[in-house]
C-alpha cells in the first residue's frame, strides 16, 4: 500500500492544472475501495447498502478514514481555480460521500457538478450512474416520484456494453 495523498497535495501546490492529478486521484479512490471491500464477497462492491459504515473494525476505520482525506483533498481542488474540471472534483467528493454512506453530502455534491459544464462525457455519464444510485439507494420502494426521477436516467444508459454501467443498471434496479 503506497499512499499518494502526500504526492497529489504536493502536485495541487506545484502544478494545479498537472495533467495527472485526476488520474492518480482515481487510482487512489479505487485502491481504497479495493482495500475498503477486500474481505468481503467480490460482488460486494455493487452491493454498498449492505456495506458497514460504521468504522467498527480497525481496518474499516483505516479506510473510512482514508476516505475522508481523500474527499477533504477533492473538496479543495473543487474549489481551486487553478485546477482543471471541477466538476471531476465535485464527483470525486460526491462518489466518496456515497461510498461512506453519507448521501446528504453526496446530492448536494453531484448537483453542483452536474452544473459544472464539463466537456468529458466520460464524467457527465459517471455523474448520471451516480445519480441513479443515489436515488435507488435512499429509496426503500419503487413510487411514482422515484420512477419519475429514475426513468430519464435509465434511459441515457440503456444497451451499455460498458461492465461497470451494466453493474450500477444491475444494481439501481434491485
Amino acid at each position: 500500500w503506497q499512499d499518494a495523498l502526500p504526492l497529489l497535495k504536493a502536485m495541487v501546490k506545484i502544478d494545479p492544472a498537472h495533467p495527472y492529478l485526476e488520474l492518480i486521484m482515481g487510482r487512489e479512490i479505487n485502491k481504497n475501495e479495493s482495500y475498503y471491500f477486500r474481505d468481503r464477497d467480490a460482488v460486494a462492491l455493487w452491493h454498498w447498502k449492505d456495506r458497514d459504515t460504521s468504522g467498527a473494525n480497525a481496518k474499516d476505520q483505516q479506510a473510512l478514514s482514508y476516505f475522508g482525506k481523500l474527499e477533504d483533498l477533492a473538496r479543495q481542488c473543487a474549489d481551486n481555480p487553478q485546477v482543471k474540471d471541477p466538476a471531476y472534483w465535485n464527483t470525486a467528493a460526491a462518489y466518496i460521500s456515497y461510498v461512506r454512506g453519507d448521501y446528504k453530502t453526496a446530492k448536494p455534491l453531484l448537483a453542483k457538478a452536474e452544473k459544472q459544464a464539463s466537456e468529458n462525457a466520460v464524467l457527465m455519464q459517471q455523474i448520471r450512474l451516480q445519480q441513479l444510485l443515489l436515488a435507488t439507494d435512499e429509496s426503500k420502494e419503487i413510487t411514482p416520484a422515484l420512477e419519475e426521477k429514475v426513468l430519464p436516467l435509465l434511459q441515457d444508459l440503456k444497451n451499455s456494453t460498458n461492465f461497470y454501467k451494466n453493474n450500477a443498471l444491475v444494481l439501481a434496479c434491485q
